[in-house]
């Protein structure tokens, strides 16, 4: 069994990323998914690719979990057996631990592939400033650094980009263009490449990093709103930081009159899709909100209550635009 290690930052892209790569190689894949806090949204998008997952939501595999997550490799080698596992760590995961601790288990039938980190082309700079120590290690322990929503970048903005990485970590290969561009030898390419220094290059040995529980979660299940009107509200008042200091927010949510809506914030935009889903699996229904001095009483009176009835204020101003 290869392990390959799909890491980036909070909404770098990493789902989205591994959706691309099992259609481009068609292998015979299962994925490690481990989500910051109690729910993990995107481990139902994978399933409808219909792909193996194997879920972890209660401790981060780089420190608090590492010992169920080498535990875990173990058991998937054996019982599975699969051709590839592919792991997606949490956003907030620093790559440099897991690598050494992935380096416990490896052995003459479990070998590690070049670890690969995604850095979003449109928000690295406001994300190295939330989390510096976090987002440097991800990228200094990679070797292969692929940025992504780069299709909007100014060519000037993709080379200082590409400067910023080639400093951070001159021996990684750096991929600035679109994915969907490369060709089907570069996607083989990632399956077929041995990690050639596992671990050796943190982002300072014996750094103090900032624990994962620096950062705050909360999670609504049954999420409910009146309206798909009332979710775009709620969706701009996220980013203006109404409801703290929120780096991530994602979910699906039941806006009335049997309309299901999935929704992706990062870094000041979010985007609105449908869902797909009928109500009728209550699990699929709820919002993770991530970030640093959440409003936590707040986001809770966020969704309606169970009998659909209303009670107070659903948010601080009223619902006056037009949608």
């Amino acid at each position: 069994m290869k392990i390959l290690i799909i890491s980036g930052f909070l909404g770098a892209g990493k789902t989205t990323f591994i959706q691309t790569l099992a259609k481009n190689t068609a292998r015979d894949f299962v994925i490690y998914e481990n989500e910051f806090g109690e729910t993990n949204v995107d481990a139902e998008t994978l399933k409808q690719d219909e792909l193996s997952i194997w879920e972890s939501t209660e401790n981060c595999i780089c420190c608090t979990g590492k010992t169920d997550f080498a535990n875990a490799v173990l058991t998937i080698s054996n019982a599975l057996d699969p051709e590839y596992l592919v792991v997606e760590p949490s956003g907030v995961a620093r790559l440099s631990a897991l690598l050494e601790n992935i380096g416990r288990v490896c052995y003459d039938r479990i070998g590690l592939l070049q670890p690969v980190t995604l850095v979003d082309g449109r928000s690295f700079v406001s994300q190295r400033k939330s989390a510096p120590e976090l987002w440097e290690d991800q990228v200094r322990a990679a070797q292969t650094i692929l940025c992504t929503k780069t299709e909007s970048l100014l060519p000037a903005e993709t080379e200082h980009l590409r400067a910023l990485l080639s400093e951070l970590n001159p021996a990684a290969e750096l991929v600035t263009e679109p994915y969907s561009q490369l060709p089907a030898s570069w996607w083989e390419h990632l399956l077929e490449s041995a990690c050639t220094d596992m671990g050796s290059r943190p982002a300072r040995r014996g750094a103090a990093f900032p624990a994962t529980e620096s950062m705050e979660q909360i999670t609504l299940h049954g999420f409910r709103l009146p309206s798909p009107a009332h979710l775009f509200l709620l969706l701009d008042d996220i980013v203006n930081g109404t409801y703290g200091h929120i780096l991530r927010a994602k979910g699906v949510a039941d806006c009335g009159n049997a309309v299901y809506l999935k929704f992706d914030v990062v870094d000041g935009a979010w985007n609105v899709t449908g869902a797909d889903c009928d109500g009728t699996d209550g699990a699929q229904l709820c919002a993770v909100f991530i970030g640093k001095k959440l409003s936590r009483g707040k986001l809770r009176r966020l969704t309606l209550p169970a009998d659909g009835v209303l009670r107070g204020r659903l948010f601080e101003r009223p619902l006056k635009r037009n949608v």
